[in-house]
């Protein structure tokens, strides 16, 4: 499956890198993407498509979350160890606030990151 659509790529013009600093939870995700049978997503916000470069949160496969960049390359060539089945695009995924990102998980992070002090 592509990950990049022509709308994915589109809608990143608008979140180049660090476009979304300091928004915390009203910045946006743009694209979803995850790994089948089993926990790892990717929430893109932002890109550098020129370098393939994506920053966004990363679900991890124990619900572990957390801010950081990944190739869009590597993941568009990443295999799951069980089936060897590759990364798939959400293609019911909108661009959508994390705080209304509908993922335990990401809520859960969301809320260790900005609510506790």
């Amino acid at each position: 499956m592509k990950l990049l659509t022509k709308e994915i790529v589109n809608r990143l013009k608008n979140y180049p890198l660090y476009s979304q600093d300091g928004k915390k939870k009203e910045a946006v995700a743009v694209a979803k993407f995850f790994l089948p049978l089993g926990t790892w997503m990717w929430f893109v916000m932002e890109a550098n498509l020129d370098e393939n470069i994506a920053y966004g949160i990363t679900v991890n496969g124990d619900g572990e979350c957390e801010y950081g960049y990944f190739s869009l390359i590597a993941l568009q060539e990443l295999r799951a160890t069980r089936f060897r089945l590759p990364v798939e695009r959400d293609i019911a995924f909108k661009p959508t606030k994390l705080a209304d990102l509908d993922n335990e998980f990401v809520q859960k992070f969301l809320t260790r990151m900005y609510e506790e002090a």
